[in-house]
């Protein structure tokens, strides 16, 4: 399993940027007034999906340091310098999964995982986007 969990992790590294972009794409019209804060948001957003990614492979108290720290880290960024809650990004978080969900399936149907192994992974990812809510 943890091979597959590898494999999926590295992919969604290989693709942050481009998630990322999509993410930015949907809040700026979303919510327009972020377009300003684009170039300084894109970063963030890309880190977080390599978060998700590093999340997957990670035991489940490695996995909630992982995310402890990167919400004290943005949040702090946020709150500093761009003035921006962390639940101004958390309310993003529903585009991840569907993004990350999307490049998990393709990885899952090329490494031919069963249905019981793509839902062992699924649960990793729903815990970890839990972990980084709360």
């Amino acid at each position: 399993m943890i091979d597959h969990l590898r494999q999926m992790s590295k992919e969604i590294i290989n693709q942050a940027p481009k998630l990322a972009l999509a993410v930015t794409e949907r809040q700026n019209s979303r919510y327009p007034v972020l377009r300003t804060l684009a170039s300084q948001l894109l970063p963030m957003r890309e880190r977080l999906f390599c978060v998700f990614a590093e999340a997957l492979t990670l035991d489940e108290e490695d996995r909630h340091k992982l995310l402890k720290e990167w919400g004290e880290e943005v949040g702090t960024i946020l709150s500093m310098g761009l003035s921006l809650s962390l639940d101004a990004m958390l309310r993003e978080l529903p585009d991840y999964r569907t993004l990350i969900g999307k490049v998990m399936r393709n990885e899952a149907l090329e490494l031919g995982l069963t249905a019981a192994e793509m839902y062992d992974v699924i649960e990793i990812l729903d815990t970890s986007i839990n972990d980084a809510v709360y």
